[in-house]
């Protein structure tokens, strides 16, 4: 059934007709993640959010996997740094800390990488765990000192070293640490003096028994050196 109505919900999204998107939804329309990304490239584009409404008023359950592990709504409303969608998704429910993609990321950390302050701290006022998980890490690869600033007011410890699963193996074998260790490993200056104005310690050694002054030796760095 869902195929057959695959093709009436993807025009009714083409002609933005929120109402028939509604009840296709509700008649047993399958929305899988291309229809999902262009409804939010519309509400990127426009600002309107009527056709992601439409979708929920229709009933679709929005903590759905999409196949191919790309994820929720809520992945590809991240994806595409819309406030009002991760918004209303997060408003109806949406889990901010399923995991689902093929890649490692909950919905904190893919936002850390990618999106605006303004979306990590959505994320977190809905629950968004940052306990052992790797988001400001991941702000520390991508020099995102605004978005530490985020996760700091909430709570993140500056200096732990998470411990998880789904960090990438390739981490682990080159070694991992505190997000100290990695805005060194990165080369981020601007990075690693905003972490050691905020109480990073210098003395903490990654999983491969390095501090991040040893990192930056090895990497021979004599900005960063200069200031660890």
């Amino acid at each position: 059934m869902g195929t057959r109505f695959q093709d009436p919900l993807r025009a009714a999204v083409e002609r933005d007709d929120a109402v028939a998107i509604t009840l296709l939804v509700q008649a047993g329309c399958t929305v899988d993640a291309g229809i999902m990304s262009s409804i939010l490239k519309h509400a990127t584009s426009t600002g309107n959010t009527s056709l992601l409404q439409a979708v929920v008023d229709g009933g679709f359950d929005l903590n759905t996997n999409f196949s191919g592990h790309l994820g929720d709504s809520l992945i590809l409303a991240i994806t595409y740094k819309h406030h009002l969608s991760v918004a209303l998704l997060l408003g109806y429910g949406c889990d901010p800390n399923l995991n689902r993609r093929a890649e490692s990321d909950t919905p904190l950390e893919l936002a850390a990488k990618v999106a605006l302050p303004s979306i990590v701290e959505l994320l977190l006022q809905h629950g968004a765990q940052t306990h052992n998980r790797s988001a400001l890490h991941y702000a520390a690869m991508n020099d995102r000192t605004d978005i530490a600033e985020v996760l700091v007011r909430h709570g993140q410890d500056i200096n732990v070293i998470p411990d998880n699963e789904d960090i990438p193996a390739g981490y682990i074998e080159r070694g991992w640490g505190t997000a100290l260790h990695e805005a060194v490993r990165a080369q981020k200056l601007s990075f690693t003096k905003w972490l050691l104005d905020h109480g990073a310690q210098t003395s903490i050694k990654d999983n491969k028994g390095m501090t991040a002054r040893e990192v930056a030796i090895g990497m021979a760095d004599e900005e960063i050196l200069n200031i660890l």
